[in-house]
């Protein structure tokens, strides 16, 4: 967790998924890989978005983000209906 950058790492099906949040000068950007390839992204304010990307292995995964306008954040990150993985961050 930093103030300007969120990095969250977790496995689903064996292969690496990765959430990254990134203050802005307005709005932060969130994006969603599958090692280095952009499954998904989006810029918020503040407010609730869902990440949604298809990984090689064709399972959908998605990434629930939760911003406050002041900065604290909520990731959770699920796969085939199941949550893999929650995170608590800071992106502006």
């Amino acid at each position: 967790m930093g103030i300007t950058k969120d990095n969250h790492n977790v496995t689903v099906e064996g292969r690496p998924v990765r959430v990254v949040g990134t203050t802005g000068l307005v709005k932060a950007t969130w994006e969603l890989f599958e090692g280095d390839e952009l499954l998904a992204s989006t810029t918020m304010v503040s407010g609730s978005e869902d990440l949604v990307g298809t990984l090689s292995t064709g399972t959908e995964v998605t990434a629930a983000i939760t911003q406050s306008l002041v900065g604290p954040t909520r990731v959770v990150v699920s796969a085939a209906g199941e949550t893999v993985a929650e995170f608590d961050g800071f992106v502006a």
